[in-house]
């Protein structure tokens, strides 16, 4: 059985982005949490992975081709309201 306590810096970098996303287990975290206390390298590691996925996130979030086309939410909002009201999958083809 593992014993998280002991963790590696080879270890941290297979789980840090599960570590980032919060997917990790109370345990594991806390033992992530002491190890980066005590390892710069780790430490930067981390903080370069999230400066990562925030620059993507921002980058995503202001392209204008990933941007939904106007009128999307409307359209979703009232074909999901009709398919609850009729039982039938959205998902179906109309005939």
């Amino acid at each position: 059985m593992y014993r998280w306590e002991d963790l590696e810096c080879s270890d941290l970098w297979e789980i840090a982005d599960s570590f980032l996303d919060g997917a990790l287990l109370t345990e594991t975290d806390h033992a992530v949490i002491k190890h980066i206390e005590a390892c710069a390298s780790c430490r930067r590691e981390l903080n370069a992975r999230r400066q990562l996925r925030s620059t993507l996130r921002s980058a995503f979030m202001h392209a204008q081709e990933l941007s939904e086309p106007a009128g999307f939410a409307d359209r979703l909002r009232r074909l999901l309201r009709s398919t609850v009201s009729s039982d039938r999958s959205p998902f179906e083809p109309r005939g």
